[in-house]
């Protein structure tokens, strides 16, 4: 079992050094992207949000371009007390000019507030 255990942390210490940091304009709109746990947390029940960006136009011929859209909405509310759960969809395409890399991200993430 403690193998195991060692098994699984270095496998997700491996994929946790090989992120690549996306990068936005308005980050802070999009508190999602940055961290799952928040979704819900604004204060609607349903919220969509997108951003574009194209950047390092003097770099290459061909900009660096960041494309990002979310949903988020609020479920499960309780009328008692004030306890929802938070499920939301977030899709990222990152492309880094004539390097043609691409890095396609999609992510449900589901919180307890």
């Amino acid at each position: 079992m403690r193998n195991f255990i060692i098994f699984i942390f270095v496998l997700t210490s491996l994929s946790i050094a090989a992120q690549q940091e996306s990068n936005f304009a308005m980050p802070y709109l999009n508190n999602m992207q940055h961290n799952p746990a928040a979704v819900g947390t604004n204060n609607f029940d349903l919220r969509a949000f997108a951003n574009f960006r194209y950047q390092y136009f003097t770099v290459t011929k061909k900009p660096y371009r960041t494309i990002s859209a979310a949903v988020e909405a609020k479920i499960l509310k309780s009328k008692t007390n004030k306890h929802y759960m938070g499920i939301g969809l977030d899709f990222l395409n990152d492309g880094s000019g004539d390097g043609k890399y691409n890095v396609n991200q999609i992510m449900v993430p589901i919180a307890y507030h």
